[in-house]
């Protein structure tokens, strides 16, 4: 349920985005800018509601990559994100952040704009 909840997310994003995402953290190539990666990075509690069923917020980073001097890109994604991001599966609660962090990254001569979101689930055994 957690991988398939974020597997939807994904491809939510890659359709009303129209911009490549995916969960992972692999390394670009330069030809693949803008991109969006979904990556979980945070520690994160369960807590049990009775013997047959959990409750989760999983914290979730939205990182929205672009080739530095294109910060254009990463704020257009960003607006598109903002418009369509809160109609992902409204009814579990899932929140997005309230604060983004850009930044520049020298390395990989990037501009990255990072966005938490929370995904609230239940798991169930049935």
């Amino acid at each position: 349920m957690i991988f398939s909840e974020i597997f939807d997310l994904v491809e939510y994003i890659n359709s009303a985005c129209k911009v490549s995402c995916e969960f992972g953290d692999r390394d670009l190539g330069s030809d693949e800018y803008p991109f969006v990666k979904v990556l979980m990075d945070e520690e994160f509690d369960l807590f049990k509601a009775n013997r047959l069923s959990t409750f989760t917020n999983i914290p979730l980073t939205i990182k929205i990559i672009v080739r530095k001097g294109n910060e254009r890109d990463a704020l257009e994604v960003l607006e598109k994100l903002g418009q369509k991001i809160n109609q992902f599966n409204s009814q579990r609660g899932h929140q997005v952040g309230e604060s983004a962090t850009p930044e520049y990254v020298d390395e990989t001569k990037t501009y990255e704009i990072s966005i938490s979101y929370i995904l609230k689930l239940i798991i169930q055994d049935t």
